[in-house]
């Protein structure tokens, strides 16, 4: 079995490693190009990453006695490719880092085990946060995914208490939320990954399922839809969601706890559906995925935990993957090394 936790924190989805295999693709296997000691982090240069083609990858070295960090990539990095900068040391408060999103203005926000920390737009190395968001008025309870909708406003799902929490642009401190998504009515259950349409819907990934809040849902309130039912093949450890321009909806699951895949549902749907495309089999390296992204041509961005492997790291699929087919290109790490456990990935 597999938990995403520390050994102090027992959190989130427990989930059964039956179709791991004995070790990772051979096509992945590589020796790292950095190394890591408990004290220090050293990094070779990695290639430019133009602004609005970064992958921001948050990764968990709290276990290594190391501290958590955000790392940064080009989009077309592959391989073993060491990062272009990272945001990671003591003054970022990170803290078993997991969903990211980016505002409007380019600050990064990010959700740590308790809190959620804010960095100004491009910065890098060891920078404390611009903003913090915590305290027992918030209403934050180990969250997980993070979402803006188009006023600036802040969505944060959070998995021990299951329930989406909404916070004011800009907002920082022992602030308490504007609104609340909670109670047995809403069929939030191990909520993890959230995003909202155009409209301003709120999508939230369930443990089986995705349930649909209208906006400014307040409350116990019942979904407006629900994705769910075998023909969805979300039969379990449902993970990152995200829209495509068409406002299809994307999602990464492992069904019944065995079946790592990419989904692609229509725009709108509702009830027991099938997707309409599903990347999933052997040939795709997917094992246990738990982030995901699209960037503005549609390619898919997969973070894989990699599950009973030494090896985690990023996949990615193009616009018209399906099927059991072979990322376009895979960014992986060794774990205890240099990727240890994902959290969360973020386009920018």
């Amino acid at each position: 079995m597999r938990h995403l936790c520390s050994a102090a924190f027992v959190l989130c989805f427990v989930l059964s490693l039956s179709a791991c295999g004995n070790g990772p693709p051979s096509a992945l296997t590589f020796e790292p190009p950095f190394d890591r000691n408990p004290t220090t982090i050293t990094r070779a240069p990695g290639g430019a990453c133009p602004a609005a083609q970064c992958v921001y990858l948050a990764l968990q070295f709290e276990y290594r006695g190391l501290p958590d960090e955000i790392a940064i990539y080009p989009r077309v990095a592959r391989g073993g490719s060491p990062p272009s900068a990272v945001i990671a040391g003591r003054q970022t408060q990170l803290d078993l880092p997991q969903g990211m999103a980016f505002n409007s203005a380019g600050s990064l926000y990010v959700a740590n085990y308790r809190k959620i920390t804010i960095y100004a737009p491009g910065v890098q190395g060891n920078v404390a946060p611009s903003g913090v968001l915590q305290g027992s008025r918030t209403g934050l309870a180990r969250p997980s995914g993070i979402a803006f909708d188009t006023a600036g406003n802040l969505y944060v799902v959070n998995n021990a208490t299951p329930s989406v929490t909404v916070y004011a642009a800009g907002a920082t401190g022992n602030i308490a939320p504007m609104r609340t998504i909670s109670g047995s009515s809403t069929q939030l259950s191990y909520p993890w990954g959230v995003a909202l349409d155009a409209q301003g819907n709120v999508y939230v990934t369930n443990f089986s399922s995705i349930t649909e809040y209208g906006a400014n849902a307040a409350g116990n309130v019942a979904p407006i839809a629900v994705i769910s039912g075998n023909a969805t093949g979300l039969g379990g450890g449902v993970h990152g969601i995200a829209f495509d321009a068409s406002a299809n909806i994307y999602v990464v699951a492992n069904q019944n706890d065995i079946d790592a895949s990419l989904s692609e549902f229509a725009a709108g749907s509702n009830g027991n559906v099938a997707p309409i495309r599903r990347v999933v089999g052997d040939n795709t390296q997917m094992i246990e995925p738990v982030g995901l992204a699209l960037d503005r041509s549609g390619d898919a961005y997969v973070l894989d935990w990699g599950g009973d492997t030494d090896y985690s790291g990023m996949l990615v699929f193009g616009p018209q993957a399906n099927g059991d087919v072979a990322p376009d290109r895979a960014l992986i790490g060794r774990k205890y090394f240099d990727f240890r456990n994902v959290g969360g990935l973020a386009i920018h």
